[in-house]
């Protein structure tokens, strides 16, 4: 974020109205990066420390806050759809949270930072939002994955948030549509097919290349590979099949729930609380779509296999709980409106190629090298699409990578969804 003049002013005006204090003036801005190459293609995300006073005796302000902007190359906007990705995020923010906070008040939390901007109507190029950090909430290491105390946050968060969409569209269904309706399908769409389709292609060619180095190449992995190859030239249709709404259950998603995009508050070396963060790619779809998302890219396969179906239940428990809470009192309250644990099963295996198939597009950013990841500024269109950025990608396949994808095929084959 380059900071001028207006923007100084912007931010006091911001600060001002969020602490309902008019008598703030800022005198020095700080702007640092929040985020590490590569962790963020669509979005320039900093972190602003600002200085100043306030009160008639000038007592010393400072306060951090983070803002997101779309990227300042216009090729890099336009390759990645930043801009219908920057508006969706701004209609969660804007529309979305308000509509669940003014509907259900304090009878359920929501797990995201406190919005400070997100008005098109005021400024369309920046969200401000409270930084996290000095609340003491950290990210955890993409690479390792999360043990089960940190997924059973994450799935318990999604269920709550994901039970104000199945409440509310039954007790308002009118103001839910709205709210509904402020966000849309930014992926798996026409428009964004000639860039994303590439790219998942690609990921089928990185998977099946990672078995064979594995086998070296001796055939070990030639069942699995054909597995991989039989979706080949039909990724991205197969994926927007699976994220399309279906009724009864289809809920407004996070979108991409992944370790990256969570931030937790630890209390005497526990795990105690979370926060989920870039909402860009929220979307109305099924919860199976944020559980699958989430499960396999942030866990390793050890704790799928131990805890699979107790992390569905966990998921499951909250879902009813606070469905049945957000219902009390009203018509809505026997037990054929609530999705039972058979169902929720159903509802993931049915959607669960999405899981795979996600996983097979993510992983090679979720276990990338850091030191290797590319300038997303130089990158072309051009570079995109290229053999030589293919094979770069490949070339830099670490073996933790490798191992994922081998687990991945096992697993899916074990349960028999491929």
């Amino acid at each position: 974020m380059d900071i001028h003049q207006g923007d100084v002013h912007f931010l006091q005006e911001v600060l001002r109205i969020a602490e309902n204090d008019p008598s703030i003036v800022i005198s020095s801005v700080d702007v640092s990066p929040c985020c590490k190459d590569g962790d963020n293609y669509m979005a320039l995300v900093s972190r602003v420390k600002v200085r100043g006073t306030r009160g008639q005796d000038k007592q010393e302000y400072r306060r951090s806050v983070v803002t997101k902007q779309q990227p300042a190359s216009l090729a890099r906007r336009e390759m990645f759809r930043c801009g219908p990705v920057f508006r969706n995020e701004t209609a969660v923010y804007s529309t979305v949270i308000p509509a669940f906070e003014s509907f259900f008040g304090k009878m359920v939390s929501l797990p995201f930072p406190k919005c400070l901007h997100a008005d098109h109507r005021i400024r369309d190029d920046i969200i401000v939002l409270q930084d996290l950090g000095p609340y003491g909430f950290t990210m955890t290491d993409r690479v390792m994955g999360l043990d089960l105390d940190h997924c059973r946050l994450v799935l318990q968060s999604l269920a709550r948030y994901h039970a104000m969409s199945l409440a509310m569209k039954r007790l308002d269904p009118k103001t839910f549509k709205k709210a509904r309706d402020s966000i849309e399908e930014v992926i798996y769409i026409q428009d964004a097919a000639n860039l994303f389709s590439v790219s998942m292609e690609n990921s089928l060619k990185m998977a099946t290349e990672s078995l064979r180095v594995l086998s070296g190449n001796n055939g070990t992995y030639d069942v699995a590979i054909k597995i991989i190859n039989r979706f080949s030239g039909e990724v991205f249709e197969i994926m927007s099949e699976l994220v399309k709404p279906k009724e009864p259950w289809s809920v407004i998603c996070h979108g991409d729930c992944w370790n990256n995009n969570i931030m937790f508050l630890y209390r005497n070396g526990q795990v105690h609380d979370l926060r989920l963060v870039d909402l860009q790619v929220a979307r109305y779809s099924s919860p199976a779509i944020d559980i699958l998302h989430f499960l396999y890219t942030s866990t390793q396969a050890d704790l799928r296999r131990q805890h699979y179906e107790d992390l569905l239940r966990i998921y499951h428990k909250t879902l009813s709980e606070t469905q049945r809470r957000l219902l009390e009192g009203s018509p809505y309250t026997s037990e054929k409106e609530f999705m039972t644990f058979k169902e929720l099963k159903e509802e993931v295996e049915s959607h669960a190629l999405y899981g795979f198939l996600n996983a097979l597009w993510l992983l090679p950013a979720v276990q990338a090298d850091s030191t290797k990841v590319p300038d997303m500024e130089s990158l072309t269109e051009d570079d995109f699409y290229s053999q030589e950025n293919l094979d770069r990608w490949i070339s830099h396949q670490t073996p933790k990578y490798r191992e994922s994808i081998r687990d991945l095929l096992q697993e899916y084959t074990d349960r028999g969804f491929l």
